[in-house]
């Protein structure tokens, strides 16, 4: 049983972030692929951990909606990817010249399959 709490829209899909007693957690589930939903008259439950939630600092830390541990992640990066980091962890990051050629950068993001892609995807530098 899982108690919503926040409706969101990514990558042309609508997902429900939902709080899950079994597990206390914050999950995600994406609303078209949603079966056999029941309303069970219940007070909703993980206020407290609603209480302090960002979704935008939350979108900025997954990657797909994918779930998975926050960890602080520290990456060195060719200075021609400073706008794909700008564009994918905000305006506010903070990148750090390593070098003529070099920034790094640290953030906090959701540990996934899909930061992997994204890491490998922006190429070698």
């Amino acid at each position: 049983m899982v108690s919503p709490w926040k409706l969101t829209w990514d990558d042309e899909n609508y997902y429900l972030i939902v709080y899950d007693e079994k597990s206390d957690c914050i999950k995600r589930y994406r609303v078209d692929k949603m079966k056999n939903l029941s309303v069970l008259g219940q007070k909703r439950i993980g206020k407290e951990t609603f209480r302090d939630f960002n979704l935008a600092v939350f979108a900025k830390r997954t990657f797909g909606m994918y779930g998975g541990r926050g960890e602080k992640v520290t990456m060195l990066c060719g200075n021609e990817l400073a706008g794909v980091i700008i564009d994918r962890f905000g305006k506010d990051v903070i990148m750090v010249p390593k070098g003529t050629d070099y920034f790094q950068v640290s953030t906090t993001v959701s540990i996934s399959r899909q930061f992997f892609g994204w890491v490998t995807g922006v190429g070698k530098n």
